[in-house]
């Protein structure tokens, strides 16, 4: 999936970053081309989340209810994988299948001392102080 130029500015593709840029140089996009293997992924986990509710004997109307969602993001959840992460999280919560948000972006387990006194601390970003 790739996405257009707004106002119809011509398009030429950026070798550096394979992302679409204007030739003005104004960057339309960072987005990347996932490919097959990406749209594949979200299929799956839309068959996954059918076969667990078909499990759990749940019409669509029912899960849609219960997740607090429309039946038509059930439906192309389930069959695409498309739907905001809120959705999922929703959806994946009426299927008693929300303890898997818990792993997502989890960091990394040392693998040793010297691999855990190497990694630099997580900080938590504040603001400078504003100048006079």
């Amino acid at each position: 999936m790739l996405l257009a130029a707004p106002l119809n500015l011509p398009i030429r593709r950026s070798l550096k970053n394979d992302c679409l840029q204007p030739i003005i140089g104004y960057n339309v996009s960072k987005m990347i081309d996932y490919g097959s293997s990406f749209h594949e992924t979200l299929r799956s986990m839309g068959e996954r989340a059918r076969q667990l509710r078909l499990i759990r004997g749940l019409r669509q109307e029912e899960l849609a209810t219960r997740a607090g969602v429309g039946v038509a993001t059930v439906r192309r959840f389930e069959k695409s994988g498309a739907a905001s992460i809120e959705n999922v999280l929703r959806i994946a919560t009426a299927l008693s299948a929300e303890m898997a948000f818990e792993k997502l972006f989890e960091a990394p387990r040392f693998a040793s001392l010297d691999e855990a006194l190497a990694r630099p601390e997580v900080t938590r970003r504040q603001r400078a102080a504003r100048s006079k």
